[in-house]
């Protein structure tokens, strides 16, 4: 069976080791589960693989989706990519994978000078903007600077179809988590620092482990357009009965017509619609759209 075939091969190689250690097929399964429920994703849809690392999320993806859905994994590990590229990708007609030049202190030790030719992107715009129905992060944010995390949610933000979904795991620091550490019943130690009010927690110099201030994390999202769905706090802090480790946020874009978008050929384009195209038909063509439009698969241009 290919999955497992791959699985085995992700640990022969140690490349799990690299993003995070654990079972691979768990954590694959919990990740795609959360993927799954918490954004509504269809076999249809288009996805972004966000730190994708060795794959272990895009083999249980890439056999949900369907040949009108499509795949993309981007990475900043060169190995990493190269895997995928040779043990996923010409299995999939729909999926592809490339690196990422972004730099990262906790990963730039497995950036050698003599990599074999992978696929690469510079720029996240070179993807497509308004391309992808759902875009997930799992352990990207847990990886970031303050800055990093910034620059990444108005890039991700940007790569969003109206109304798309935006997955992330994450380290919040909250009244809850804190107490928890306070009482050492957290297993990633944070110190006597995470009990003062700030914004951005480090265990070391590495970013091996970062968390954030929920509220700060939030404004972040929100400052580049997403508004906040969905909180599931995980088990890293010590919580009982949780689903998954790490924290999971859902964000959802703020919905903003597609540049492409034309609202006369909108109301040409779908009769059935009571509007005429006078101003006030133009409006209510555009509100449709964004409500409606874009979820039914309505042609606009």
């Amino acid at each position: 069976m290919l999955a497992e075939d791959v699985y085995q091969r992700m640990s022969e190689k140690g490349l799990a080791e690299i993003v995070g250690g654990g079972d691979t097929q768990l954590v694959a399964a919990q990740n795609f589960t959360a993927l799954r429920y918490l954004t509504q994703l269809e076999p249809q849809m288009s996805v972004l693989d966000f730190g994708c690392g060795c794959g272990r999320l895009a083999i249980p993806l890439l056999e949900y989706l369907s040949e009108e859905g499509s795949y993309v994994g981007v990475d900043i590990v060169p190995k990493l990519v190269e895997f995928c590229n040779q043990e996923i990708e010409p299995f999939y007609s729909n999926a592809s994978f490339f690196r990422s030049t972004d730099s990262n202190k906790l990963y730039d030790k497995f950036v050698e000078s003599n990599q074999v030719s992978i696929p690469t992107i510079n720029d996240l715009e070179e993807l497509g903007n308004k391309r992808f129905d759902v875009i997930c992060a799992f352990s990207v944010f847990t990886h970031l600077t303050m800055e990093d995390a910034q620059k990444y949610f108005v890039q991700l933000t940007q790569l969003l179809r109206p109304g798309g979904k935006l997955i992330v795991s994450c380290l919040l620091i909250n009244e809850s988590s804190r107490n928890l550490i306070r009482n050492e019943k957290s297993a990633i130690r944070f110190g006597v620092e995470v009990q003062e009010d700030q914004n951005i927690y480090f265990i070391d110099d590495n970013l091996t482990a970062v968390a954030f201030q929920d509220q700060k994390f939030i404004s972040l999202a929100m400052e580049a357009g997403l508004d906040p769905l969905i909180t599931y706090y995980g088990q890293w802090c010590g919580r009982q009965r949780r689903r998954s480790y790490q924290d999971i946020m859902v964000f959802s874009d703020v919905s903003i017509l597609p540049a492409n978008f034309n609202a006369e050929e909108y109301l040409r384009m779908n009769p059935d619609l009571p509007w005429n195209e006078d101003p006030v038909g133009i409006l209510e063509a555009e509100k449709h759209f964004l409500e409606h439009g874009y979820y039914e698969n309505r042609s606009w241009n």
